[in-house]
């Protein structure tokens, strides 16, 4: 047992005995609450921001602003992708209160704006903090690209939580219904990544029906910035479920 490398060492008590499964169920379980938390949190305000574009454009009560201010900028996104983004701050004034607002728009429409332009804007009854231009002046660009980011929230979130859930249930099944068989390993190569050295072990086992398989686990192992990673033959632990479903230790 002294000769056998563990890729991850926390599954030392695997091969003692001490230890009866792979992970935690308590904390995949937890992350992927908190993922349903933010699908459920972000589903509901892309139906909020759907349902006061709608209020707006259908029933909104218009009134007339003057443009205050504006802006373009120019970012550079993935170092060669360059995004556009124009602005323009308008003022408005709604039983005598006075509200001033910015509102992201298309190109088209900034370039045919200026200061001190009249414009119309229709707002939410009992709200006019919630408004948008309209009329010849209407822009859905703030309103498209809020909802690509509130649909995409939900979306990632979800997929986020079912990978846990998953990688859960693969642990279960692991832990539950693997057999122990040995093997070889075949190489190892680790990168680093933000200080931190992950190491990519390749393995090789033969399974009970005398298949030769072959496998990869990348694994964060910090411990071995100033010692030798294992030699090719080294020996090693495989839990083992089916051709498919296997894992080095």
């Amino acid at each position: 047992m002294q000769n056998v490398f563990l890729a991850d060492k926390k599954n030392a008590g695997l091969l003692t005995g001490d230890k009866k499964r792979i992970g935690s169920s308590i904390v995949m379980m937890a992350l992927a609450l908190i993922f349903i938390a933010v699908c459920v949190v972000g589903a509901y305000a892309a139906y909020d921001r759907y349902t006061t574009h709608q209020t707006i454009v259908n029933n909104g009560k218009e009134a007339r602003a003057v443009i205050t201010d504006g802006f373009e900028q120019t970012t550079r996104r993935y170092v060669v992708i360059e995004e556009t983004r124009y602005n323009v701050t308008y003022r408005y004034t709604v039983n005598g209160v006075t509200y001033e607002v910015s509102q992201d728009i298309g190109a088209d429409l900034f370039n045919n704006l200026f200061l001190d332009d009249r414009v119309t804007v229709a707002y939410v009854q009992g709200n006019p903090n919630l408004v948008e231009l309209s009329g010849q002046f209407r822009d859905d660009t703030q309103y498209n690209n809020g909802m690509i980011l509130f649909v995409a929230i939900p979306v990632v979130a979800l997929f986020t939580a079912a990978y846990f859930l998953f990688k859960d249930a693969r642990n279960r099944r692991l832990s539950s219904q693997g057999q122990m068989l040995d093997g070889q390993l075949m190489s190892a190569s680790g990168q680093y990544y933000r200080r931190t050295l992950n190491v990519t072990f390749n393995y090789a086992f033969r399974s009970p029906l005398g298949v030769d398989l072959r496998g990869k686990r990348t694994v964060a192992r910090n411990d071995l910035k100033k010692q030798p990673i294992p030699s090719t033959g080294t020996l090693v632990k495989v839990l083992y479920v089916n051709d498919k479903l296997h894992r080095l230790l």
